[in-house]
């Protein structure tokens, strides 16, 4: 998201190919993939149900703060300051996150719970994201406030959890990975 809604820097390149890879090799894996292998590469002592609570939490704190936000406006009308600050006429961030990230880290959490094969697959891809995706969020905090951007340190605890939560959620479940 931040590939749209990031103020021009120097991580835009960055911001491209963590949008554009994955989903190019998704798209590239998905018709010689045999979800079964995937699923019994990993030891059944995998904590799934821990990771799937982890996936869903970070669901439903990304969803809750938009929606927040989107049910201020409806009721008061006033847009949201985080939108007025982006110079955006809209809410990018919201939009793909409510859209795309949000339904699949629901759809992960889920599988993963249930221990459906395509929960390894959707769990891995949320972590791997999980994992990358709030670091590139703490490089442009910090970008963003040695421009001195107003309040661009507001969610520097909140990215530095999310990444230490994703990282570690990440190394759990692929530390359980069977040796090939």
């Amino acid at each position: 998201m931040v590939l749209f809604a990031a103020v021009f820097n120097e991580l835009f390149l960055v911001y491209v190919v963590l949008f554009a890879l994955p989903l190019l090799l998704l798209v590239l894996a998905i018709p010689s993939m045999d979800i079964h292998v995937v699923q019994h590469s990993f030891s059944k002592k995998t904590p799934l149900r821990p990771i799937a609570i982890y996936l869903a939490m970070v669901a439903f704190v990304l969803g809750g703060m938009w929606l927040a936000q989107t049910i201020g406006f409806l009721i008061t009308g006033e847009v949201p300051q985080s939108i007025v600050d982006s110079g955006h006429p809209t809410a990018v961030i919201f939009a793909l996150d409510l859209s795309l990230l949000v339904p699949g880290l629901v759809w992960a959490a889920i599988a993963l719970w249930k221990r459906h094969p395509w929960g390894y697959i959707l769990g891995s891809l949320m972590l791997v994201k999980g994992a990358i995706y709030p670091v590139a969020l703490l490089g442009m905090t910090v970008f963003s406030s040695q421009a001195n951007v107003p309040g661009a340190l507001d969610l520097l605890g909140f990215w530095l959890v999310f990444s230490i939560g994703g990282i570690a959620a990440a190394m759990v479940f692929f530390g359980h990975m069977k040796q090939r």
